[in-house]
């Protein structure tokens, strides 16, 4: 067994932006109720259009994952904030806009949707979703899902069907906490993009994704201290 991942090569760092109330708000083990706005040696405020603007000039970043967690937790939503960061910058973005139906993401230029399993409950829904991403939801070794009896290999092979090329693996109980563990990653496919999310902080944590086969990782709170060297990764 090795017990020693190689050195990390080309994954690709994603910044995060958890946007609540329209603010950027700091991950706390998915704990949403303890979130609170951004602070940053790098930012002079949570403003999402600032975020976006400081980390793409410093670091050259051109995507950006949003999470609406408004929308996510069924309390309203921050789509006009979105849309307005897709129209003012040229950057992409990954949007998880607490979608329960294929019908509910926009189309927009520069923009993919995220189905995640938290929200998602179109599994029988007619459309297309090679050009979106499926989010596998995790709190420890289960699945957190809108349906019940959704496990992680019938999503996966439900949206495979629907031509999904693209997966995330998000450990929502890790966010914000700089507990990465490679115990909990999922074998990914060939053919398919795989993304991980969820306390990734050290070359190690990176080294343990490229070397499992991921491809990119959604970075937050690494990326806003400091304590992962931005520069190699993008």
């Amino acid at each position: 067994m090795n017990l020693h991942p190689p050195s990390a090569q080309s994954v690709r760092v994603i910044p995060v932006m958890d946007i609540m109330g329209g603010a950027v708000v700091a991950g706390r083990g998915g704990r949403r109720d303890e979130y609170a706005p951004v602070t940053s040696a790098y930012l002079a405020s949570p403003d999402p259009f600032h975020f976006v603007e400081r980390f793409s000039s410093l670091f050259g970043l051109t995507t950006f994952y949003v999470a609406d967690l408004d929308a996510i937790m069924g309390k309203g939503g921050n789509e006009a904030v979105i849309t307005s960061l897709v129209k003012r910058t040229s950057c992409d973005f990954i949007v998880d806009g607490g979608y329960a139906h294929i019908r509910d993401a926009p189309g927009m230029e520069r923009f993919a949707p995220v189905f995640s399993t938290e929200s998602f409950a179109g599994w029988d829904d007619e459309g297309d979703l090679s050009d979106a991403y499926i989010s596998l939801d995790m709190k420890g070794t289960s699945l957190v899902s809108a349906i019940d009896d959704l496990t992680t290999q019938r999503a996966l092979s439900r949206g495979r069907d629907k031509g999904c090329r693209r997966f995330i693996l998000l450990r929502l109980d890790a966010v914000g906490e700089k507990k990465f563990d490679s115990r909990f990653l999922i074998n990914t496919a060939k053919g398919e993009e795989w993304f991980y999310g969820g306390g990734v902080s050290s070359d190690r944590d990176m080294a343990w994704l490229q070397d499992a086969g991921y491809t990119g990782v959604f970075v937050s709170t690494a990326l806003r201290d400091g304590t992962l060297c931005i520069e190699k990764y993008v």
